[in-house]
């Protein structure tokens, strides 16, 4: 049954007296509604609706014989749920033309079908929609028509009034009867169960078509500094880039020293800014026997700061964790990582996903680089995940020349390679068919030597790096909230700016077949004139539970608020009221992440009240702070939810089970699939004041877990599963429906009255 006219038609029935849960499926024709019909009669419906056909003129699939095609579905049907009574339509008109080709044909099938059927005595009543000329409009737009083929509100409230006909007619003939019981239908239309693995929508509708803003693609230039330091050494050496001395993404110089008692000795010129360094280094001993070959310097933890690695001849990994101010310490025996088979030639060590901790590659024998993610929560990495090949072979030829370094400024390493001279190929993540040649600018560094000298003399060039673009994703700015305090919730689609800027795409009734899929779009929230917010510290939540969502800034350092009140509930309008640090109390003593995800502080209802509680939450998901009172006041919680060892960029908070409590969603980077936590309320259990029951994988998703958000887009209360593409930011949605079927519909009995069909 077309979903376009269920609401419509449902509310019409509970006006006229009729309980009614509506069961069912989405399909393309009639062979696919015969394959799945197994997804209706399983709930033994008392009154089948049947319109279907319109996909097999479009295609010109077996015309001729539709009618043996649709009366072998009619029997199975019959012979599934015994007792039922099928409403069978004929083809709206339109305008497609290879639709109304074989549109009369096909009716004329089905109505001699219908008479037949019923003069066999079987319960089957036709719902002739091509029975009255003029009664659509066919007119596309200003007509009944969103398109050729589909109607549009005004035509889809027509089409429920004629079942409507059709439903009274079997009344009237007394071919209704009760419908059987069946496992898990309640009329009460109650909306609360458990999501169940692979039961949402089986088919996915597309919410958006490409929205949001990026920065462009990379283009590179680079300006030539000349030569920056000069250092001069009585051994030929080795030098690296890192970040050592100080969290400020400046890289220092460090100079290969040679073993001295307790390990081996580097110099460390420190970075002062501008392309400057110390002239004379501070001494660095790592207690360690690398030789300099093995030598990696990487942020391994994420906490910005450089550790030593040393790469072992078979591909090991040892780290020794950099603790600031030139202290190295190796924790769990230095040993971080073993083998992939790979050997130390091989290994390159690269931040493939942007959560700001080096991952663990290897470069095939055809170029092509095989990853593990470093998901790591601590200074030891808790688990390596294979993110399979990373970047294929570039069929550069020397294996020698490739490395990593983050070219555009997104935090995610890119791919490059360097050839004898010098110069450069670089390959960006994510994948955007870009490919830039330029001089080596970051690391570039010449040697003059002259084996025979006392003194060997090297020159640090620099070029900086110009370029622009490639850095911002049109799916980093997506948010979804109910900002203009609809009564069932349905959700809005806020694109949000890197500057705190807010552009709103506002939600219609349902979703149609083809963009656009958003109503009115304009700018909602703009202080950029006089003050810029990171997006990341920007939040969407109902903070005086009216209804309609609030902004709230959560200050990065300390997590204090600041809330921008929404005001459309009392004024019409947004009507942003300004409150500066409302709860003094608010506070988080953890710093987000590098990633667009990895946030400290979150907000979601887990109470129920209607208000949104203050989430702190570690890097390995272990979730304190204050539960917000009906009251507006805070109360403090030591934990929420203790820790089940994942990372913290992972992790959702939405209402999955519709119960009004937010539940807790960790979502598998790579495989995408979806593991919940079930919210039973402010039970103590452990240390935790809530009690949380692990679901497992409960939505099968489709892509990564970075790309999937899980807003309430249709309105029932329950968390959908929506998948944005990166770099054009559409979408899909899979729709979060109770399995049986029977969950109510939004805005129950507020469809406006049917016409009377002719």
């Amino acid at each position: 049954m077309n979903n376009r006219f269920r609401k419509l038609l449902r509310d019409q029935l509970r006006k006229d007296g009729w309980k009614v849960n509506m069961v069912g499926s989405k399909s393309v024709g009639i062979d696919q509604i015969h394959d799945i019909s197994h997804l209706s009669t399983s709930s033994k419906p008392n009154i089948i609706l049947i319109n279907a056909g319109v996909n097999d003129c479009k295609n010109g699939i077996d015309i001729p014989n539709i009618g043996s095609r649709f009366a072998s579905l009619l029997d199975n049907l019959f012979n599934d749920v015994p007792g039922t009574t099928l409403i069978v339509s004929t083809l709206i008109p339109g305008t497609d033309p290879d639709v109304e080709r074989y549109r009369a044909e096909v009716n004329r099938q089905y109505r001699a079908l219908v008479s037949d059927r019923r003069a066999r005595g079987q319960k089957i009543v036709l719902a002739e929609m091509d029975g009255v000329a003029g009664y659509f409009d066919t007119r596309v737009g200003t007509g009944d028509y969103f398109d050729e083929t589909h109607p549009n509100d005004k035509g889809y409230t027509k089409m429920a009034a004629i079942w409507r006909k059709a439903i009274n007619t079997a009344e009237s003939e007394g071919k209704l009867i009760a419908p059987a019981d069946a496992l898990g239908i309640d009329d009460s239309g109650n909306n609360t169960c458990d999501i169940q693995y692979g039961n949402s929508d089986s088919t996915q509708r597309n919410t958006q078509s490409g929205s949001g803003w990026d920065d462009g693609i990379y283009v590179h230039w680079s300006s030539a500094q000349g030569v920056r330091h000069t250092i001069s050494s009585t051994e030929e050496t080795s030098f690296w880039f890192a970040t050592i001395a100080t969290r400020n993404g400046l890289d220092d110089i460090i100079q290969y020293g040679g073993t001295v008692a307790g390990g081996r000795s580097y110099s460390v010129y420190r970075n002062r800014g501008a392309a400057t360094w110390d002239a004379t280094p501070t001494t660095l001993t790592i207690p360690d026997a690398c030789i300099a070959r093995g030598v990696r310097w990487a942020d391994m933890n994420g906490d910005g700061l450089d550790d030593f690695v040393c790469i072992a001849p078979g591909g090991e990994l040892s780290v020794a964790i950099n603790r600031g101010n030139f202290v190295f310490e190796y924790t769990g025996a230095g040993k971080y990582k073993t083998s992939e088979g790979y050997l130390q030639a091989r290994i390159h060590l690269a931040d493939i996903d942007g959560d700001g901790r080096f991952d663990y590659c290897a470069a095939h024998d055809n170029g092509d680089i095989q990853c593990w993610r470093n998901g790591g929560r601590s200074d030891t990495a808790d688990l390596w995940q294979d993110m399979g090949i990373a970047f294929t072979g570039k069929n550069t030829g020397d294996l020698d020349g490739v490395r990593f370094s983050d070219i555009n400024g997104d935090g995610r390493s890119d791919w490059l390679w360097l050839n004898d001279q010098g110069a450069t190929e670089d390959d960006l993540l994510p994948t955007t068919n870009t490919t830039v040649v330029f001089q080596t600018e970051v690391e570039a560094s010449s040697r003059q030597v002259n084996p025979r000298a006392a003194v060997h003399t090297y020159t640090i060039n620099v070029w900086k790096n110009e370029g622009i673009g490639g850095s911002k994703l049109k799916s980093d700015g997506n948010r979804y909230c109910n900002m203009r305090g609809r009564s069932n919730g349905r959700q809005d689609y806020v694109w949000i700016f890197s500057n705190g800027k807010m552009h709103i795409y506002e939600a219609l009734d349902s979703f149609a077949d083809n963009p656009p899929y958003w109503g009115n779009n304009y700018v909602m929230f703009d202080l950029t004139g006089s003050r810029a917010m990171d997006r990341r510290d920007l939040h969407l939540a109902d903070w005086d539970g009216d209804g309609a969502c609030d902004i709230i800034y959560t200050n990065p350092d300390g997590g204090a608020v600041e809330v921008w009140m929404n005001r459309i509930k009392t004024t019409g309008d947004f009507n942003w009221e300004y409150i500066g640090n409302p709860s003094p109390e608010l506070s988080c003593d953890q710093k987000r992440g590098v990633g667009i995800n990895d946030l400290a502080v979150r907000f979601a209802d887990l109470s129920g009240n209607g208000r949104p509680d203050y989430l702190c939450m570690e890097k390995d998901g272990r979730t304190k702070g204050y539960l917000h009172n009906s009251d507006g006041s805070f109360t403090l919680i030591p934990q929420f939810k203790k820790t089940d060892n994942f990372d913290r960029a992972n992790y959702r908070w939405a209402d999955v089970n519709g119960d009004g409590r937010a539940d807790l969603i960790w979502t598998d980077d790579f495989k995408g699939d979806a593991t919940v936590w079930t919210n039973q309320g402010m039970v103590q259990s452990g240390d935790s004041s809530f009690t949380w029951v692990n679901k497992g994988p409960s939505y099968n998703a489709p892509a990564q877990g970075h790309c999937l958000h899980f807003p309430d887009l249709d309105g029932n209360k329950r968390a959908d599963m929506l998948f944005a593409e990166a770099v054009e930011n559409s979408a899909q949605t899979w729709f979060n429906t109770c399995p049986n079927g029977s969950g109510d519909d939004a805005d129950t009995l507020t469809s406006p009255a049917l016409p009377s069909p002719p």
